[in-house]
């Protein structure tokens, strides 16, 4: 029977290695793995082309493509763990974890962007991003793919070569933690029909100096694990987040009291800006390295409550840093039928700016409404100096 429409329940997104020509036999990540917690998935293509004109004729003689399309991808999800972290290749602050217990560590020993910058194998730097569509109305990727359930077909679809650009976390009071990513790749490949129980799909092997007549390599799509089981957090929320900003060093700042502040909202955001390195006889970009140093940055939203002495001028004289640390916490020992009393929490994820400075202030006070802050930090990324930096640590649903 024919599809009228696609809706939500019916797709899935995956993210495994890249796979380009020469490093194809020995990828260095993990076969594709499901994203978990998926709210929205869009992705589009943009196609730059030159106008030709010639003596002779008003109009264009051609309109030829001279660049390789770039695919845009942008995601949002729900808060469960740092599984999505992982797969897209961002390095926590500690090595253990992968059985998907909680991991804590505060020896802040590497950088969050290591793979990114990796020059000895850029590989590390390089993810292949895959859509599943159930090719039947009704049929969700749940029941067409789950666990070998295989008596449904699907439609795929593969992003090659893709970049992490964009990366941001952000929650509100009442609210769960929403986690955004942006990704740039340089192609898309369609597949039709697919019994993702039976059959692999041949993806293109990257050759950056052809675009037609590529090698593939057969790529196996797991089963879908939209939902986690055996005591795996759901999602995490407002409720669940312990967060604090601390002064280095206490020279007094322009009369704020941050140990007293009243959290409404916070956005977290990493920002990769990467230069695209292209080549004469090159169809696709050689490369697209993260143009350092990437800065992270955070906007908090407070209630505006205890004051304390202090200037601007003090401020600037000090130039002071600060320590913000938004640790999320999960209730343990839940019934099924809800949270017992006297139920214990423990610390599931947690991200760390480390000597953050305070770039802005801007209050607001109106009739009815309570007088507001919003503080914006930032702290740039030194792969030599880890004393500064963003950086997480926690746990991995599996």
């Amino acid at each position: 029977m024919a599809r009228n429409r696609v809706t939500y329940q019916a797709q899935a997104a995956f993210v495994g290695p890249a796979i380009i020509s020469g490093t194809e036999s020995s990828p260095v990540h993990k076969n594709p793995d499901t994203l978990e917690r998926i709210q929205s998935l869009d992705y589009s293509f943009n196609i730059d082309r030159a106008d030709i004109a010639q003596m002779g004729k008003l109009g264009l003689a051609a309109r030829p493509i001279i660049s390789q399309p770039t695919v845009n991808i942008d995601l949002n999800y729900y808060l469960g763990s740092f599984k999505n972290e992982q797969l897209f290749g961002l390095d926590f602050n500690h090595q253990s974890g992968e059985d998907g217990t909680p991991s804590q560590a505060d020896n802040f020993e590497q950088s969050l962007i290591n793979s990114f910058t990796n020059t000895g194998d850029r590989n590390l730097d390089r993810r292949n991003f895959y859509v599943t569509v159930m090719t039947e109305d009704g049929i969700d990727t749940r029941e067409g793919w789950y666990e070998g359930v295989v008596d449904h077909k699907s439609d795929v679809i593969g992003i090659s070569n893709c970049f992490l650009s964009r990366y941001t976390s952000q929650v509100s009071v009442g609210g769960i933690i929403e986690n955004t990513v942006s990704l740039q790749g340089t192609d898309i490949t369609h597949f039709k029909n697919i019994n993702l129980g039976t059959e692999t799909i041949p993806m293109p092997i990257i050759h950056y100096k052809q675009v037609t007549g590529q090698n593939t390599k057969d790529i196996t799509i797991p089963p879908y694990r939209g939902n986690t089981a055996g005591g795996n957090t759901t999602v995490l929320s407002a409720k669940d987040v312990k967060f604090s900003v601390t002064e280095l060093v206490t020279s007094g700042n322009m009369g704020l009291s941050l140990k007293d502040l009243k959290i409404q909202s916070y956005s977290l955001e990493l920002e990769l800006q990467r230069q695209t390195l292209r080549g004469i006889g090159y169809k696709i970009p050689i490369d697209s390295p993260i143009t350092e140093p990437a800065q992270a940055t955070i906007s908090v939203d407070a209630i505006v409550s205890d004051s304390q002495a202090g200037s601007l001028a003090n401020l600037r004289a000090h130039n002071d840093k600060f320590d913000i640390s938004i640790d999320i916490h999960r209730n343990r020992d839940c019934p099924a039928t809800g949270i017992a009393t006297g139920v214990t929490t423990q610390l599931a994820n947690s991200y760390m700016l480390k000597a953050c400075h305070l770039e802005r202030a801007t209050y607001r006070a109106t009739i009815g409404s309570n007088k507001m802050v919003t503080l914006g930090f930032a702290v740039d990324l030194d792969q030599e100096d880890l004393s500064k930096g963003l950086f997480l640590s926690g746990q991995i649903n599996i």
